[in-house]
């Protein structure tokens, strides 16, 4: 593939989930690998009437496509999948319709030339994005039969928790050109984007514009299952403050999200669901509570500044405000999101004391201050 950068995707999703795009954490007060997370600790008995999950391989049916013969295989996946391949090229790839009403008897439909021809010339006729769908392919070749019945299992204790919520109708697989990892369609199909997935160190992942070798980390198919769980908390549980909170709202609203995950996903490690290595894991464990001081010291828990909560919250390879490196303080050795890290912490202190509290009370209490207060944290 050489030296050329490939571009992500930036287009607008129906839901676009790009901020699961690099991984989080989940919780375990005082231990590396056990968790007072009451609902992890809930057993869960299975519901025959919940549907196991299987993965429609769109991203497959489309790579594969002959790129001279587009609007033919464009035809047979209409006619084998209807609406389902239509929402997809629009709300997953979005490269168009399937299908447009013929001119002159909007009764009838015929393929849709635009789209096949971006197809081609865009996606089809990429040598570097055929190049990462050969590899995606052949990381998959034995199927996901692992992944499924993992998903299914942890949205299966989400449906228990959360008997009102929906879950998702269908899993669709697809290749997005390196867009958002995860989208939502229109009837609730949760879509995936299997390139985000070869392996960390897959080497062409340095030529796509906007990886960054802390994001490499976690791209591999054991991350899969914990993002679209992650994807679907934010999709159904939207940021009340609509991203323009407190620094403070967003750590406890990203807590609250991976709290509830780690219910979902009891056998998970930790670290594995926050995208921590072992070592950033107990590093963050063992200076917690200078964390939190740093944080109140530099008054920044009801900072309004975009630019300074992202650098507790978003992707990165280091929180660059907890520079604990007597040899060189300039140099931070916390891992990145060490606010949502911390706001997780708060959340399972809240849970903790609050005995009588549901996941579903959790996910409703929107006063930021109340919960910190009775939470209780104030880690040494």
């Amino acid at each position: 593939m050489g030296s050329t950068q490939m571009k992500r995707n930036n287009g607008n999703r129906l839901v676009a989930l790009a901020s699961i795009a690099m991984g989080f954490l989940a919780l375990s007060l005082g231990s590396c690998s056990k968790t007072n997370n009451r609902f992890a600790n809930e057993q869960i008995e299975n519901d025959p009437s919940f549907k196991p999950y299987s993965i429609v391989r769109f991203d497959k049916e489309v790579m594969s496509l002959d790129p001279n013969k587009v609007e033919e295989g464009m035809t047979a996946l209409e006619e084998k999948y209807g609406d389902l391949f239509d929402m997809y090229l629009q709300k997953g790839v979005e490269v168009g319709t399937a299908i447009v009403p013929v001119q002159g008897d909007s009764s009838k439909f015929t393929i849709n030339k635009q789209t096949a021809k971006v197809l081609k010339e865009e996606i089809l006729s990429h040598k570097g994005y055929q190049t990462f769908f050969h590899a995606e392919d052949s990381v998959f070749a034995n199927g996901l039969d692992k992944e499924m019945q993992d998903l299914t299992n942890a949205m299966q204790r989400f449906h228990k928790f959360f008997p009102e919520k929906e879950v998702p109708s269908n899993i669709l697989a697809m290749f997005s050109c390196f867009g958002p990892k995860m989208a939502v369609g229109d009837h609730n199909e949760l879509m995936i984007s299997m390139e985000y997935y070869i392996g960390s160190k897959y080497p062409y992942y340095k030529a796509v514009d906007g990886i960054n070798d802390y994001d490499a980390i976690n791209l591999t198919r054991e991350m899969m299952v914990r993002d679209m769980m992650l994807g679907w908390a934010y999709y159904t549980f939207a940021d009340p403050t609509e991203g323009n909170g407190r620094l403070l709202d967003q750590m406890l609203y990203q807590g609250k999200l991976l709290y509830l995950v780690e219910a979902c996903m009891p056998n998970e490690k930790p670290e594995k669901l926050m995208g921590y290595t072992k070592d950033q894991w107990e590093w963050s464990v063992k200076n917690e509570g200078n964390m939190w001081n740093k944080v109140k010291d530099m008054n920044h828990l009801y900072t309004y500044d975009h630019l300074t909560i992202s650098k507790y919250i978003n992707p990165a390879p280091h929180t660059v405000f907890f520079p604990f490196n007597e040899a060189d303080m300039s140099t931070p050795e916390a891992p990145g999101k060490g606010g949502i890290w911390l706001g997780w912490r708060i959340v399972s202190s809240y849970m903790a004391r609050n005995k009588n509290a549901t996941l579903a009370d959790l996910m409703a209490e929107t006063n930021s201050q109340k919960l910190l207060e009775e939470s209780g944290y104030n880690p040494k």
